[in-house]
Parts: structure tokens; C-alpha cells; sequence
């Protein structure tokens, strides 16, 4: 049966802590109260998690050697993405140093170890009741961020088009000038479908179903069919042909699958091949990856895929469009309503061999037939 299903509305927790003991402490205490607790143990992994859900609030153990407390304190203090994230220490009540420190550089409330679990739960409780709800700030950042989308960068592909016919081209170079034309066209028409997209995700119930992952990919692969004919790209699957994830059909074939296939190919050198493989991470989740061996990119870039704010258009490594570079802007969103999400990892790859490329994981709920 269909499931209705919003993004979730929990308070998300992130947990920056390298003391197993006390995450599976904090861990219990605040799920039992109705939060989603996250875990974080670098500064890559917070703005990773911070790209797939908005995070509410964040602790930092500051009794950990090998977690340097004050530089990550001045990260999130410093980074647009957590600024305004409220910050609680967990400190030693000898060391003052650390809390005061802490408090310097932005943190807005502490916690003295050994940890009160009730303590715990009414410091989290009291932050998130002082605050905009994040949900409503995160939507509102969303709008902003589409306007601008529609306001920006939406003017240039069009201004494209008026300028090159505001000249009164003849016929002869009207057909010379097709292929801009059809181009700046095409890129107008994808940043209004990823607008639309999103703002349909804020606004409507997705209707999550059980789908078989191997019958989807193989829809979606026959949507590239003459790309990859064209740069004689093989694939090669590895999925156990009952995989069965639960997402909404439509979306998930034709703009998540579709997305990161086409993003694949593009990417990848004439030639060359993508391994795409499927495996059980736990008892409730799929890991699907998909794996080029293409011209990768730099670690810095793979956060900002997700962020609207953030212009990350690329040519191909065939010399391909750039095309808009917001579409996995979509694609983060749609994992989230999915009740998953996804992950980016890349290194360039100059040589056109093995040791590089991208790596995109999609964590994806599993349904048990």
C-alpha cells in the first residue's frame, strides 16, 4: 500500500563525539524524547549531513584529545551553513578554559560531565524552544534561494535568446545560431523544472511505494541509451535482482536515477565504463552507488551539489554543456522525502584511469517482500 509521507519534522541532533559510551548515551536519551540524533566526527561529515536535512542543534564534546574543541567551535561559528546553529559544550567542570573559550567563539550553552541525562534533555528542549522552528527557516532560505534562481540565473540563458534574435538574423544564420539558441532554451527550461520540483516537495505529500531497484535502474538506463552508445560507455550492475526500496516511483526513476546517470556519463571519458552496485547496509537500509572513472572533482566542491546557493556547472569531459548545475539541488531534496539520502565522493582524475572519478551512495529504505 502507498505510504503519504512529508519530510520528517523531528528535531535533528548533531553529535560531534568520538566516545562511543557516551554517543550511545546521548543517542538513547534523546530519541526516547522525539529527537533524530546524528553523528559527526569531522568537519566534512558535519557539512555533508548538513547538505542531506537541517540540523537543529549541535554538541560538542569537548573532552576528546583528538577532537580540537576551539578550532571546531570557530568553524561553526564562522561557516554561513552553521552560524546560526545553536552550540552546546560538553565540558569538564575543571576545565574553564575550554567553556570559556567555547563561549567566545559562539557557543550558547554548556553541559558538565559526568553527563545528567535529564540535564541533557532539558538544555536541548530549551535551545530548540528559543528558536525559530529550523524548519521554517530552512523553508524560507529555500524560497529565497529559488527567487533568486528564477530571478538570476534564470535571466541568462533568456537574454541569450533575445539578444541573438533582437539582431534579425536571416534564415542562413539562424541555422548557424540553432544550437546556442536550443541550449540557452534548454537551460531556462531545467532551472523552471528544478523551481517547480522543489517547491512541490515543500508543498505537497509524496506517495512512497515499493519499487523493484534493478526493474527502475534498468527503466532509467534505457533514457541513455544513445549517450552512452555515443561515448561507448559501458555499465556494469551488481544488484540482487530482489532489491526492493521504497521511494515514489516517478521521481525517483526520472530524476533521481535519470539524474545521476546522466550526471555519470557526462562526466565520464569516452571509453571508459560505471560500475553500479547495491548492498545491504542494515536491517532498514540499501546503499546503491554509482561509480565513474570520468574527471572527478575537487573534495571542497562535493558539499556544495546539494546547495542552492552555490553555482557548481561543469562542462563534460566530452566537452558537454554545463548545463545549469542545480539539479542535484532536487535530487538531495527528493532522498530526503524518500527518508534517505545521498553522498558525493570525488577525486580528479587527470590520468583517465581507475584512481579517480565520483562515487555518488544513495542510502535508501528497504522493503522487506
Amino acid at each position: 500500500m502507498p505510504i503519504l509521507m512529508k519530510t520528517p519534522q523531528q528535531p535533528h541532533i548533531l553529535l560531534i563525539d568520538k566516545d562511543t559510551a557516551q554517543i550511545q548515551l546521548i543517542e538513547t536519551a534523546l530519541r526516547s524524547s522525539g529527537y533524530q540524533v546524528i553523528l559527526a566526527q569531522t568537519q566534512a561529515q558535519l557539512m555533508d549531513e548538513l547538505a542531506n536535512q537541517p540540523i537543529d542543534i549541535i554538541l560538542l564534546n569537548c573532552t576528546i584529545d583528538s577532537i580540537p574543541y576551539l578550532e571546531w567551535c570557530q568553524f561553526i561559528g564562522q561557516s554561513p551553513q552553521t552560524a546560526n546553529i545553536p552550540l552546546i559544550l560538553l565540558v569538564t567542570a575543571k576545565d574553564i578554559t575550554a567553556l570559556i573559550q567555547g563561549i567566545k567563539s559562539g557557543a550558547v550553552g554548556y553541559l558538565f560531565h559526568p553527563l545528567q541525562l535529564d540535564s541533557l534533555r532539558t538544555c536541548v528542549t530549551a535551545h530548540l524552544s528559543l528558536r525559530t522552528p529550523v524548519s521554517s527557516k530552512h523553508q524560507e532560505l529555500e524560497r529565497k534561494a529559488l527567487l533568486h534562481l528564477l530571478c538570476h540565473d534564470l535571466t541568462t540563458p533568456l537574454s541569450a535568446v533575445v539578444s541573438l534574435l533582437s539582431m534579425s538574423p536571416s534564415a542562413d544564420m539562424l541555422m548557424r545560431m540553432q544550437s546556442v539558441l536550443l541550449e540557452s532554451a534548454q537551460s531556462g527550461l531545467e532551472l523552471i523544472d528544478i523551481v517547480r520540483g522543489i517547491r512541490e516537495l515543500q508543498e505537497k505529500q509524496l506517495c512512497l511505494s515499493p519499487v523493484c531497484l534493478l526493474d527502475t535502474l534498468n527503466a532509467s538506463l534505457l533514457t541513455q541509451k544513445n549517450y552512452l552508445i555515443q561515448k561507448n560507455i559501458t555499465v556494469n550492475i551488481d544488484i540482487p535482482a530482489y532489491f526492493t526500496v521504497l521511494v515514489e516511483p516517478y521521481s525517483f526513476s526520472q530524476q533521481v536515477l535519470t539524474t545521476l546517470l546522466n550526471n555519470a556519463i557526462k562526466f565520464s571519458y569516452p571509453n571508459s565504463y560505471i560500475q553500479i552496485q547495491a548492498f545491504d547496509l542494515d536491517e532498514k537500509f540499501i546503499i546503491l552507488n554509482i561509480k565513474d572513472y570520468g574527471i572527478g572533482m575537487s573534495e571542497k566542491l562535493c558539499p556544495q551539489l546539494f546547495d542552492l546557493n552555490k553555482t557548481t556547472a561543469r562542462m563534460g569531459a566530452a566537452g558537454e554543456p554545463a548545463g545549469s548545475g542545480y539539479r542535484l539541488a532536487l535530487v538531495s531534496r527528493l532522498m530526503l522525502a524518500y527518508q534517505g539520502s545521498i553522498h558525493v565522493q570525488s577525486k580528479v582524475n587527470t590520468q583517465q584511469d581507475e584512481t579517480g572519478g565520483t562515487t555518488v551512495s544513495l542510502r535508501l529504505q528497504k522493503v522487506v517482500i
